[in-house]
């Protein structure tokens, strides 16, 4: 009886993990890539979706008033999604299979990747986007998956004014620099492309 139990625990638990996960080319938690504005009446409450226009495309937030839980949800011209958004505030219920979510540092997802990687300074539209990972684990782990991080983090405050200015220029930084390993900003957004 005490197995039984204790493997229903596990599946359980496997199951609500995989109804939080972000999988490339698949879609995040309960959002699936082939599926359309009528079909999320089935995952949420009407209350739980919000229908708006986002960056200038017809947009879906689902469960918008939670942090932990907010998906937006861009739709493309017929209907179909387009990308997935996750934001909110760290860490969010959401993860890769890898472990990354909201909240996840630099440091973090280099060692996940085990080599450097290549991120846009924070400036402009592409504002702290992992753009290379260099041929390293995830690459192939995250195809389609944006990753964009953030320097609102307790140590750029006390950067000085050369310091800030070599981070908000536009360019690129290589995670191995000693000033983004100093800073180690952390996701702020995770977006899927189809």
């Amino acid at each position: 009886m005490l197995r039984k139990l204790v493997l229903l625990t596990v599946l359980t638990a496997v199951v609500l993990a995989q109804g939080e996960l972000i999988e490339p080319g698949q879609g995040i938690g309960p959002v699936r890539r082939s599926m359309m504005r009528p079909d999320l009446d089935r995952v949420a409450p009407p209350e739980a979706l919000f229908d708006g226009n986002t960056d200038h495309w017809p947009s879906t937030t689902l469960w918008a008033t939670d942090p932990d839980r907010r998906i937006t949800i861009f739709w493309g011209p017929q209907g179909s999604i387009l990308r997935l958004l996750v934001g909110g505030r760290p860490p969010t219920v959401y993860k890769t299979r890898e472990g990354i979510t909201l909240g996840t540092s630099a440091r973090e997802l280099e060692k996940l990747n085990g080599e450097p990687f290549v991120m846009s300074t924070f400036s402009g539209k592409r504002w702290g986007e992992v753009l290379d990972w260099q041929g390293g684990a995830l690459q192939k782990a995250l195809p389609g998956v944006t990753l964009a991080l953030t320097m609102n983090v307790p140590g750029y405050g006390p950067l000085t004014g050369e310091q800030k200015e070599a981070l908000e220029k536009p360019g690129r930084l290589e995670s191995s620099d000693p000033l983004i390993r100093a800073l180690n900003p952390q996701v702020e957004r995770i977006e899927l492309k189809f």
